[in-house]
Parts: structure tokens; C-alpha cells; sequence
């Protein structure tokens, strides 16, 4: 399993286990990660648009 991969099983557990998507959104900032793979994360993980992504990322709201 790539680190992607791994990455996005675990923000798909944090959204399951506790159905906080800011949380996700805080790990992702906290863990340094570019805007750009951010959404690239969020879209995969949220099976959402790129767009949409962009968005959470940008403003922060889900």
C-alpha cells in the first residue's frame, strides 16, 4: 500500500469514527501538507470534485 493509500484510509476512518470533517481538514494542516496534495487527499478520500476539494481547502468548510 502506497503512502497515499495510507493516508486515505486513515482520514476515511477519522470520518467514520467521528463524523468531524474539520477534524480532517486540522490533521491535514498540522501534518504540513501542500494545498496541493491536500486536495488531492480530500478528493480522494472524500470521493468529491477537485473543485470541491479546493474549496474545503482554501475556506475551510465542508
Amino acid at each position: 500500500m502506497d503512502e497515499d493509500s495510507e493516508l486515505t484510509e486513515k482520514l476515511n476512518n477519522m470520518l467514520i469514527e467521528s463524523a468531524d470533517k474539520e477534524s480532517v481538514i486540522k490533521f491535514l494542516r498540522l501534518s504540513n501538507y501542500s494545498k496541493a496534495k491536500s486536495i488531492g487527499i480530500l478528493k480522494k478520500a472524500l470521493s468529491i470534485s477537485y473543485y470541491e476539494a479546493q474549496d474545503i481547502v482554501k475556506h475551510g468548510v465542508m
